[in-house]
């Protein structure tokens, strides 16, 4: 609530609730079953994981939230790295309060890329056919089980959408998109028709990177999350984590060559489309990301 909804002071008063939480859950009976309400990979909650069901007994015995008696280690344990709570989470908590609009029931229209006008075109395409051409000013946010999240944090709930997409997901994208509200989606383009003259990007490898990285030149730039980056980074790269990219567009300088990289590269294959789309065009996204590297034997620095 305190990063998400800008509630003040709320973190550590939440935590210790939680604490006192357990300790009542305790005294349940073993055999208590258990439905977590959010899965691996959700933005509510680190190390989130995939099992659907449990029970109160096999959480009390593996659960790391049972074996510390300690309110303040709780506390301090609970906080530490936590994931960076999406934009459109504060967006929600007023949904929720208000309601959301009434949703148009008329089929969405098909259009050209002249006709999006001002509206944000999202390419919904896997990001290596984005690479090898895509149009000018769209960004890419592959329709995947993280496009819910990213489209959340990227696209803004007052201005228009028009996706590129394959014209038999468009229903699932739409519903995706207006799960978290984002009804505004005013017309579709079908990604076979794309035609005219395209944009590409190159990936590299990260011994190539290694390479272009001796060149002062290149600006590299993390888009990892902060509990990624402070477990370790590579050295000389600048952390810009891919939600707050746009925001602090005024930290990539416009005279350097970029090299982009995440976890794997799925993340920065979205962040080299933003930053193409506000003109750095000398881009580059590192293949594999930063386990890439790793692997690699690369040099590696925590600070």
């Amino acid at each position: 609530m305190e990063k998400a909804a800008g509630i003040k002071d709320t973190s550590e008063a939440g935590a210790r609730q939680m604490f006192e939480s357990l300790r009542k859950m305790e005294k349940l009976s073993d055999f208590l079953q258990v439905w977590p309400a959010h899965g691996a990979g959700s933005a509510c909650g680190k190390s989130l994981g995939a099992v659907p069901m449990s029970t109160l007994g096999y959480e009390k015995k593996f659960n790391w939230a049972f074996q510390i008696n300690e309110k303040e280690k709780f506390v301090e344990e609970l906080l530490a790295g936590q994931p960076e709570p999406p934009k459109y989470f504060a967006e929600m908590k007023k949904l929720n309060k208000v309601g959301p609009e009434l949703l148009r029931r008329e089929e969405t229209p098909k259009v050209s890329l002249s006709d999006a006008g001002n509206a944000a075109v999202v390419d919904t395409r896997p990001a290596n056919e984005f690479a090898e051409g895509h149009a000018e000013g769209t960004i890419n946010i592959p329709y995947n089980k993280s496009f819910t999240n990213w489209a959340g944090w990227l696209l803004s709930y007052d201005q228009d959408i028009v996706l590129i997409a394959d014209p038999e997901k468009l229903p699932d994208i739409k519903k995706s998109l207006q799960s978290i509200g984002l009804d505004q989606v005013t017309g579709y383009i079908d990604q076979k028709e794309l035609g005219g003259q395209l944009e590409e990007y190159k990936t590299v490898t990260a011994s190539e990177a290694k390479e272009l990285m001796e060149d002062e030149n290149y600006f590299v730039i993390d888009v990892r999350n902060q509990s990624e980056w402070d477990s370790g980074h590579i050295p000389g790269a600048y952390h810009l984590m891919l939600g707050n990219l746009t925001d602090n567009l005024d930290k990539v300088p416009k005279d350097k060559k970029i090299i982009a990289h995440c976890q794997s590269g799925a993340r920065s294959a979205i962040g080299t489309s933003l930053l193409l789309k506000n003109g750095y065009k000398d881009i580059v996204n590192l293949e594999g990301g930063y386990s890439a590297w790793e692997e690699e034997g690369l040099p590696v620095k925590k600070d």
